[in-house]
């Protein structure tokens, strides 16, 4: 699998330089540090979100011995908290313009619920673990809205929907890895 891997981001990154500015996501644009760094933070972003987004309802049915929708409503927390802080954040920084400590706060708070994840048993009371889950969120949503304007912001006009796309993309296949290592 890792030589697929390989193998393929190889020919993707030949085959993007090939294309030039027809390719669908052309190779200059990493030469731009804010691009390049958000599109990294995505994809660690992906791993966290996805891994935990799946890893969760296990937990729940699993060891708590919730039924599926049960599990799925228990999730709620994390929804509350991506919705509260994307909002929040996004209030402040139509206001003010600023959105960089945003996704700082936010990977810091991610990064905190991912460890108190790794840290919960069959004992861990449920309300704890809900509290958790809203913790990811706020983190999560911190990071989605911001991290989009600051790709968007550093990118000419005309490469827009690129750069958009690349966002989603990265985060995506951060996804994919994350569900892979978590599972």
């Amino acid at each position: 699998m890792y030589v697929v891997g390989v193998v393929g981001l190889v020919a993707f990154v030949f085959i993007e330089r090939w294309m030039g500015d027809a390719a669908l996501l052309p190779i200059r644009l990493f030469r731009r540090p804010v691009f390049s760094m958000v599109n990294v933070i995505n994809f660690i972003m992906g791993i966290g979100m996805f891994g935990m987004m799946m890893s969760l309802p296990l937990y729940l049915q699993i060891v708590k011995g919730a039924t599926p929708t049960e599990s799925g409503l228990m999730s709620l927390p994390m929804m509350f908290g991506i919705m509260i802080s994307a909002m929040g954040s996004g209030r402040i920084t139509s206001r003010t313009g600023r959105y960089r400590i945003f996704p700082i706060v936010g990977l810091a708070a991610t990064a905190t619920a991912l460890f108190l994840f790794g840290q919960i048993t069959t004992d861990t009371a449920l309300p704890l673990t809900m509290g958790i889950m809203f913790l990811a969120g706020l983190g999560l949503g911190l990071c989605m809205q911001s991290l989009l304007l600051a790709i968007q912001g550093d990118v000419p006009a005309k490469d827009m929907g690129v750069a958009t796309s690349s966002a989603t993309f990265f985060r995506s296949i951060g996804g994919t890895v994350g569900t892979a290592m978590f599972l």
